[in-house]
């Protein structure tokens, strides 16, 4: 379960993404779309392109997270 912070900074990426991408290829993504360091606490969502499901990869104090779901 993701718990957020009182003012969680949350990024949608607006293209659809295959949901097979790790951890290296997301953060990859992440440092090339925005002005904003994986390591910031914000999370970043990825859709499908049917977008029923979804990968949120986040940065923990300990590494880096994914979470996943099916909408």
């Amino acid at each position: 379960m993701l718990t957020f912070t009182s003012n969680p900074r949350i990024f949608l990426y607006q293209d659809k993404m295959d949901m097979r991408k790790g951890f290296e290829s997301l953060s990859a993504i992440v440092e090339s779309s925005y002005s904003v360091e994986i390591t910031s606490g914000a999370y970043f969502i990825f859709l499908n392109k049917k977008q029923d499901r979804m990968k949120i990869i986040y940065w923990d104090n300990d590494g880096l997270e994914i979470g996943r779901a099916h909408v």
